[in-house]
């Protein structure tokens, strides 16, 4: 694809250029994306300043004029040029991505609170189940001990019985 710019008009006022050109190509005609890459490499600005306004083509031939303007700046752009109905829709869509991620993210920190939650309240049945295990073990060495006290006593009454 070879282009040629007719006439390059400075807008100061809206901080723009107003682009003509003349392109020829070898197969079907350019998308505006590739026009907007090109022109921008021609005459050094960002791809993303560059809008499109028209791609006519000549019946017949494989040639079309072209009508573009480049920004000075993104903020210049966003402020002057309308937004189209695919670009509003990409705005909706990049939005609700963002929402979803967000609500996604709140959901696992949500899952991650109750499962250290559980983790926690079944570290708090351990201790108190070994707190009872203790106070059982405890309650028996005691029985044990009174046990034996008593025993002693017993026998030596058994042993002046005989």
């Amino acid at each position: 694809m070879a282009m040629k710019i007719i006439s390059k008009t400075e807008e100061p006022l809206l901080s723009r250029k107003s682009i003509k050109a003349h392109v020829t190509f070898e197969a079907a005609t350019p998308s505006n994306a590739d026009i907007a890459k090109k022109i921008a490499d021609e005459i050094k600005k960002d791809e993303k300043l560059v809008v499109m306004k028209k791609i006519d083509t000549h019946y017949g031939s494989k040639e079309a004029d072209i009508d573009a303007i480049v920004y000075d700046s993104a903020e210049a752009k966003e402020k002057i040029e309308r937004k189209t109905k695919a670009m509003k829709e990409a705005e909706a869509k990049k939005a609700e991505e963002a929402k979803k991620k967000e609500e996604k993210k709140t959901a696992e920190e949500e899952n991650k609170k109750a499962e250290n939650s559980k983790e926690e309240k079944k570290k708090e049945k351990n201790k108190a189940e070994e707190k009872k295990e203790e106070s059982k073990e405890e309650k028996k060495e005691k029985k044990e001990e009174e046990q034996k006290k008593e025993k002693p006593a017993e026998k030596p009454a058994e042993e002046k019985k005989e």
